[in-house]
């Protein structure tokens, strides 16, 4: 008997163990995304486009725990037979060390 309940007890305390790791997993995308959504709402202002390699956006805090940062790539020649996109990557790290990346474009509007 006192050995199935410690089986019992291990079983739930590996589900519990899961799902929060889960839970942090999911919540770093969410934040990407979030992140990537104030992005982008950074970058269509008109002063914003390209002026430097990277956007400073102040309308968006992570959740305590989690952090967010993006990585710009260089602009593209101001031209007309060059497209004018920029690429990045924002990555978002959950409190446990757990990382999630979303990769952008951020085009010229």
């Amino acid at each position: 008997m006192g050995v199935a309940v410690v089986s019992i007890v291990m079983a739930m305390s590996a589900t519990f163990t899961t799902s929060a790791v889960n839970r942090q997993a999911t919540n770093a995308s969410i934040v990407a995304r979030d992140y990537a959504e104030a992005l982008e709402l950074t970058a269509s202002s008109s002063s914003a486009w390209c002026s430097s390699p990277s956007y400073t956006v102040s309308s968006y805090t992570p959740p305590s725990g989690y952090t967010v940062s993006a990585a710009m790539d260089a602009c593209p020649t101001n031209n007309s037979t060059t497209p004018q996109f920029q690429t990045g990557t924002i990555t978002a790290t959950a409190p446990n060390g757990d990382t999630e990346t979303l990769k952008i474009v951020v085009r010229k509007a």
